[in-house]
């Protein structure tokens, strides 16, 4: 059971962070552009359950093993820059084709999205030290089991995350709809998307 006082500053603090500009809302933005607003959803919901992975790993103690390990932190990390670089290249050398047919820019964006979100954020080991750096903070051991605390406390953090992110994929995909019309919008935007997605990378690759 969580402290009362403590949910009453950790909400506000969820909400900043969440609002803040950071990788999670660029990944969402660049997917819901490119792809619509159902794209941009599914991209959210792989962010959630990477999200997921790291509050699991965390309540049972994995999350301080790779921080205590310094060689498994620069490898996870630079996997995991090295995933965004390449989506970063694939954006700049693969062009989106263009669906004459309406019903064919209706279908569903499959499990891509969803794949290349959990993936980043499960490779972001800087996810894991912020849930360890910041999450305890607000646990207090009288009141019941640690893990159980920081699955909640996480839980509230990716419901908040997750209300903010559907947003931006609302805004993207209301973009998106005009950039379908324009052949140099859509040009663009693939130099965009691929500029997010490699310096996503790069900023992950640094300490």
């Amino acid at each position: 059971m969580l402290d009362a006082h403590a949910l009453m500053l950790f909400i506000p603090a969820m909400l900043a962070i969440a609002l803040a500009p950071g990788p999670d809302m660029l990944f969402v933005l660049a997917q819901s552009v490119r792809g619509g607003v159902r794209r941009g959803l599914v991209a959210v919901a792989g962010i959630i359950s990477g999200g997921i992975v790291h509050i699991g790993a965390a309540a049972i103690g994995l999350s301080a093993l790779l921080v205590r390990s310094a060689v498994l932190f620069s490898l996870v990390k630079y996997v995991g820059a090295a995933y965004l670089i390449v989506l970063g290249i694939r954006a700049f050398i693969v062009a989106e084709p263009v669906a004459a047919d309406p019903a064919r820019r209706a279908t569903p964006p499959g499990s891509a999205p969803f794949v290349q979100g959990f993936v980043t954020n499960v490779l972001n080991p800087k996810v894991a030290l912020f849930v360890l750096a910041f999450l305890p903070q607000f646990v207090e051991p009288g009141r019941g089991n640690v893990g159980s605390q920081i699955v909640e406390l996480g839980a509230i953090w990716y419901a908040t995350a997750a209300v903010v992110l559907c947003g931006v994929a609302l805004a993207g995909g209301n973009f998106d709809r005009w950039r379908r019309a324009n052949p140099i919008a859509r040009r663009t935007e693939r130099y965009v998307t691929g500029t997010i997605f490699v310096a996503l990378g790069a900023r992950a690759a640094l300490p």
